[in-house]
């Protein structure tokens, strides 16, 4: 796309950076439009109910005990709380997240703010030029390629930093059925197993008792979403609301750089592939009297700590 010259310098993503060993990538064929599928990667609101079980909404006995634990665990010692219980707690206690963005130097940080008291849960996704996502509690994320107006290349990424990945976790991750890159299962030509044409397996069964959509598989569950609305969604008869201002701005960036590129003017981050370097999805909790810029502040000095450790790991292995 474009001329040779012009091609973009490769982004310094830190799942490049590191052992093969440490990396896990994987891809495959979506049937709609990539930005409607990139919407759904930057989204954090979706996650109350796409990607949830009903015992979230019906407050089954064994559900409140295990958020009633974990409250206790958190107000005796929050810093000891796994990412993935932080999620599962705030998502209990607050399912209406207040969702802010600001502009970076590489795109763009989405903030979900969830509220416990005197203090807040913050659920950082990343939007980076043109078409990479990266969700919290991830050490990865998704890069929405297009193909033409209705089909795009959905690759999955991810590393480790503190050892190389295991067999079980990689079969997992291509499932989408662990804590992790998650992405989809496919055949030798990358098509999804899961797919419109056999409504995405669903199992009615495990819709009644289990999980809002019943279908198995995060990445299953995203694509799903994705790509019934259609190769390319009608945007003249949606009603977009509070929890789409990441959605909004990322459209406005890529509106205007589309302007900006008709009138010779590169996106910068095409010629500055170290802006993406350490960049990742970032969960915090903080008092509520930290502000949204001092948060945004702490999430990207973390990415200073990712070089570090890539650099740590590299260092060692050579």
């Amino acid at each position: 796309m474009g001329p040779k010259k012009d091609i973009p310098q490769l982004p310094q993503l830190t799942f490049t950076e590191v052992p093969p060993g440490h990396r896990f990538v994987m891809k495959r064929f979506q049937e709609c439009n990539y930005a409607q599928a990139l919407e759904g990667g930057i989204d954090s609101a979706h996650t109350s109910y796409l990607h949830t079980t009903l015992d979230f909404y019906q407050r089954t006995e064994s559900y409140l005990e295990k958020a009633k634990v974990l409250r206790a665990r958190f107000e005796t010692d929050p810093d000891k709380l796994k990412p993935e219980d932080l999620d599962f707690l705030f998502r209990t206690l607050d399912k209406a997240p207040r969702v802010m963005a600001k502009d970076t130097d590489y795109g763009l940080i989405i903030a979900a703010q969830r509220n416990l008291g005197d203090r807040y849960y913050w659920r950082f996704n990343q939007f980076l030029m043109p078409f990479y996502t990266m969700p919290p509690r991830s050490p990865g994320g998704h890069a929405f390629v297009p193909i033409d107006d209705g089909h795009c290349w959905v690759w999955t990424f991810g590393c480790r930093l503190d050892r190389p990945y295991a067999a079980d976790e990689i079969l997992g991750m291509k499932r989408g059925t662990v804590s992790g890159p998650f992405g989809a299962e496919v055949d030798d030509n990358y098509f999804p197993s899961h797919n419109k044409s056999n409504d995405f397996l669903i199992d009615r069964e495990v819709q009644r008792t289990y999980n809002f959509t019943g279908i198995v598989g995060t990445g299953n569950q995203d694509m799903a979403a994705q790509v019934c609305m259609g190769p390319v969604t009608d945007r003249t008869k949606e009603h977009l609301g509070v929890t789409d201002v990441g959605i909004i701005e990322m459209r406005r960036l890529l509106l205007n750089s589309a302007k900006d590129l008709c009138e010779g003017r590169e996106p910068p981050t095409a010629r500055n592939p170290d802006v993406f370097s350490g960049v990742q999805g970032v969960s915090l909790v903080r008092r509520c009297d930290v502000s949204l810029d001092e948060c945004v502040k702490d999430a990207i000095d973390s990415f200073a700590k990712t070089r570090k450790r890539t650099q740590e790991l590299m260092k060692s292995i050579i």
